[in-house]
C-alpha cells in the first residue's frame, strides 16, 4: 500500500481463532498484509478482516478455504433472475438474510435489462453465457478450483461449476496490469460505457483473486466516497493490495455505489447515501454452509 497502515478495526464477532492449518495459513497472510488488523473466524475455512490505512481507506476482505467439505461458494440473482431490470435487483442485505448466507459480496455489473452482464453459472447450470465473452468471469468447480478469465458455454459438463462475472481480469501470474489508453476497453476487455479515464481514479473497489495457495479465495470490498473514514483506492493501489495479499490471480467487480459485503446478514460496508441496506444490485456472491445451500 502506499500508505502506513494503522489500528484496524473488529466490526463481527462469535467464533474463537484459527483452527486448522488453512485458517493459520489465513491469519498469517492477512496478518503480513495488516501487521495490526483484527480477524474473526467465521465458519471452518472462513476469515474475516478489516483493516483502516492512514489515507484512510477501509479495506474488507473474506479468506475462504475452497477445500472444506462443508463450505460452498454460489452465486444470488437479485430476486433470483437473470433478466428483469431495474424491479429485479436487490439490496445485499435482502439477498444475505433470504439465503441465511454466512457472507456476501456484490458481483458483476448490470444494465438497464440484465441483472448480469458476463458468464454466470449456479451450480452447473449456465444461467448467462454472452458469446463471444468479451469479459472475465470467476470459475470456482466443487472441487475448490479457481480459474479466473473469459469463458463461454465451454465448461465441464459434469462438474457443477459457479461463475459470476465481472471484469477485468487484474492479475495473471501474480503481475498486475490495468490499460485504459484504448477507448471502450479496459486490459481489452469491453466497456463502453465507461469513460477513458473513469475508473484511474479513486472509487470503492471491489475485486476477487486466488492467492499463491491454490484453492484459496479472496474477497475484497474497499470503502470510499467518505473523506473521514475512507477515500477509495486508484486501480494501481488495488494493484499494490493484492500482490502483498499473496494474489496469484485477480479481476476486478462491479464497483462505485456497487460495492458492499454482508455477514451473517449485517451490511459491513458503508451504505451508500439514501441506502442503508446497500444499493439494489443484479447480483452478489455467497458463503453458505453446504447443507443450508439449496440448489435451484
Amino acid at each position: 500500500l502506499p500508505v502506513p497502515l494503522c489500528a484496524a478495526v473488529l466490526v463481527f464477532g462469535g467464533c474463537a481463532g484459527p483452527q486448522t492449518d488453512s485458517e493459520r495459513e489465513a491469519f498469517a497472510s492477512l496478518r503480513h498484509a495488516f501487521p495490526e488488523a483484527k480477524m474473526h473466524r467465521l465458519h471452518d475455512g472462513v476469515v474475516y478482516a478489516v483493516a483502516s490505512t492512514t489515507a484512510p481507506t477501509r479495506v474488507h476482505i473474506l479468506a475462504i478455504d475452497l477445500t472444506q467439505p462443508d463450505i460452498v461458494v454460489r452465486p444470488v440473482l437479485g430476486h433470483d433472475r437473470v433478466d428483469g431490470g431495474a424491479a429485479a435487483r436487490e439490496t445485499i442485505v435482502s439477498m444475505a438474510r433470504r439465503t441465511n448466507a454466512i457472507a456476501l459480496i456484490n458481483g458483476d455489473y448490470f444494465s438497464d435489462e440484465m441483472n448480469v452482464e458476463a458468464l454466470t453459472v449456479a451450480d452447473g447450470h449456465v444461467l448467462y453465457a454472452p458469446d463471444p465473452p468479451k469479459r472475465s468471469s470467476i470459475v470456482i468447480g466443487d472441487d475448490g478450483a479457481i480459474r479466473i478469465g473469459r469463458f463461454g458455454r465451454d465448461l465441464p459438463p459434469s462438474a457443477r461449476w459457479q461463475a459470476v462475472g465481472g471484469g477485468p481480469k487484474l492479475m495473471e501470474g501474480g503481475a498486475f496490469r490495468w490499460d485504459s489508453s484504448i477507448p471502450q476497453l479496459i486490459n481489452g476487455e469491453d466497456f463502453p460505457k465507461v469513460p477513458p479515464g473513469r475508473w484511474d481514479g479513486r472509487h470503492p473497489l471491489t475485486a476477487y483473486c486466488e492467492t499463491n495457495r491454490p484453492k484459496m479465495l479472496l474477497l475484497v470490498a474497499i470503502d470510499g466516497r467518505r473523506k473521514d473514514v475512507s477515500i477509495g483506492m486508484n486501480p494501481w493501489e488495488l494493484g499494490q493490495l493484492l500482490a502483498s495479499l499473496g494474489c496469484k490471480e485477480a479481476m476486478r467487480m462491479d464497483g462505485g455505489g456497487s460495492t458492499g459485503m454482508t455477514v451473517n446478514g449485517k451490511l459491513k460496508t458503508l451504505a451508500p447515501e439514501g441506502f442503508p441496506d446497500g444499493r439494489p444490485i443484479g447480483i452478489s456472491l455467497g458463503v453458505f454452509r453446504r447443507q443450508t445451500h439449496v440448489s435451484p
